[in-house]
């Protein structure tokens, strides 16, 4: 009968295919060949690999028996696949994230004493109140697209011969294949002030000082998460690991308070 063949680790350019050697005889080599054309020959042991193929590209390998002895050949055995795309990361539970993080920021207002008006080369005599704020993005989405394919195997066409025996032709997988993008979303939490006062998003410095200044923070919030349009189950797909964007963290100028009379 025809070798029994399967795939697996397919990559971009390469895959490999392996088959099951047990009904054969020892010293039965093996005649591989891609998409009908004869690729090795004389090939022992029951594994392959094609190098040099191209992304995004349906391939179909055979295997034939080749019996020791002038023994004959056997029928071909077949499997179907279909090398990763060229920006696929090949890891669909992480990898690089390609989406930009967003222009977010926090700003103080004022940023120092020396925007307050009626300040004497940067010096006040009065108590001063301070915001801190989210200027640009205040949600940021990442994305990774996932491609995915599985070979669903298809069975024996058998038809019986003149002779009475019956013939069966090994039927090439049916290839699935198609493209999902999961998606994550984060909106930004509230500013927390700290340093030299603590707060929320805003404080009153009253101390008296030549350097004071402020530090203040702002965590992403998770908002949702989801796949535009799921994977087939029979892939086997992860959801992609996509990490939240940093913590926006901001350091106010310098504020000089001075009550003197």
């Amino acid at each position: 009968g025809a070798p029994v063949v399967n795939n697996r680790n397919v990559e971009k350019t390469s895959a490999e295919i392996y088959w099951d050697a047990s009904p054969y005889p020892p010293g039965t080599t093996y005649t591989i060949s891609l998409n009908g054309s004869v690729a090795a020959t004389n090939v022992a042991g029951a594994t392959y690999t094609f190098t040099g193929l191209t992304p995004s590209t349906n391939y179909t390998a055979s295997v034939v028996a080749v019996l020791p002895a002038g023994g004959g050949s056997s029928p071909p055995g077949s499997t179907s696949f279909r090398t990763k795309d060229p920006d696929d990361s090949g890891d669909p539970g992480g990898g690089p994230d390609p989406t930009p993080i967003g222009n977010s920021s926090i700003v103080f207002s004022p940023n120092s004493s020396g925007e307050v008006p009626g300040n004497r080369n940067g010096w006040v005599n009065t108590s001063i109140p301070v915001t801190a704020s989210v200027s640009g993005d205040t949600t940021i989405t990442k994305t990774v697209n996932v491609n995915w394919s599985w070979n669903e195997p298809q069975p024996d066409q058998c038809s019986t011969g003149e002779d009475g025996n019956e013939v069966c032709t090994p039927q090439p997988d049916i290839v699935h294949t198609g493209s999902s993008t999961y998606s994550k979303t984060w909106t930004i939490g509230p500013v927390n002030i700290t340093g030299s006062a603590g707060g929320a998003g805003s404080v009153v410095l009253s101390a008296e000082g030549a350097n004071l200044s402020l530090t203040a923070n702002a965590h992403w919030n998770l908002t949702s998460q989801e796949w535009d349009l799921p994977p087939d189950p029979e892939a086997g797909v992860a959801v992609p690991d996509i990490q939240a964007p940093a913590d926006l963290t901001a350091t106010s100028g310098i504020y000089k308070i001075d009550k003197t009379p």
